[in-house]
């Protein structure tokens, strides 16, 4: 079998939200994305579209009384050969199963795991893999990165190094410590952080691409996003302010500063 390219990498997110109308509406003015309904079952899912292209999906989480208390909120799913086989590794690392491994007929699996801080994540099994996508072909309103903010910075790292076999480099940020950029050999895919007050919980956080942060927040707000760190420029990186949707899902905005590394 040939080797899969998109092993560790970030390849797929899922809006999971208690009010399907009000995040198709929010997200559709906010970045244009389409959605696309499709059968996967009993619980009702739509593509998420970027200028026509699929990068995620949508599930109605009211649907069923097993997901009617789940608050919104955004899932990153990470590429792995085998949904069952990195569910039982992440148990053997100190991390616990959210969701026994599925299967998604035609499509692959998928399992939802939690890390030993506290993060959860979808482990995704695809049976058709493709090529991971470079920053020159990301659209307006697709993720491009993503973050972990964690009670145990050290605990997490190692515990995604042995699950995913991700490598880092490290980036000094003064009195908030240091950001740990995690790479898929030369890639950068996200960051690894220390939560920046108490009372935040280990969570991951996705990143959407913008061409101007301070535009598209502006216009998060007025559509009834909720601010939790108004636009903040990254030196020599880029600028990026986070937000939670209507239903209370958590995201962030980014623009890049100049040429942008591949995510």
């Amino acid at each position: 079998m040939a080797s899969n390219p998109s092993l560790g990498h970030f390849v797929w997110y899922d809006l999971m939200t208690q009010d399907v109308d009000r995040s198709k509406s929010f997200y559709s003015e906010l970045f244009g994305l389409g959605f696309e309904q499709m059968d996967m079952g009993p619980t009702p899912y739509s593509m998420l579209l970027a200028e026509g292209e699929p990068f995620g999906g949508l599930v109605d989480l009211s649907t069923s009384e097993e997901t009617a208390g789940i608050p919104s909120h955004w899932m990153c799913y990470i590429e792995v050969e085998d949904a069952g086989k990195a569910a039982a590794r992440c148990k053997e690392l100190g991390g616990a199963v959210v969701k026994e491994p599925t299967e998604i007929p035609g499509f692959g699996s998928f399992s939802v795991l939690q890390d030993p801080t506290g993060g959860v994540w979808s482990a995704w099994a695809s049976l058709e893999p493709k090529e991971p996508r470079s920053w020159d072909q990301m659209k307006t309103g697709m993720v491009c990165w993503n973050e972990l903010v964690t009670t145990d910075v050290d605990a997490a790292r190692s515990f995604y190094r042995e699950m995913h076999g991700w490598n880092e480099d490290e980036m000094p940020m003064g009195e908030m410590g240091t950001y740990y950029i995690q790479k898929a050999g030369e890639t950068g895919l996200g960051g690894i952080m220390q939560v920046p007050m108490e009372g935040i919980p280990t969570a991951w956080c996705s990143y959407f691409l913008v061409p101007k942060v301070d535009e598209w927040n502006r216009r998060g707000l007025e559509l009834g996003g909720n601010q939790l760190q108004p636009p903040t420029d990254i030196p020599n990186v880029g600028r990026f302010s986070v937000l939670s949707d209507p239903n209370g899902a958590v995201f962030a905005l980014w623009e890049n500063a100049e040429s942008p590394k591949e995510c």
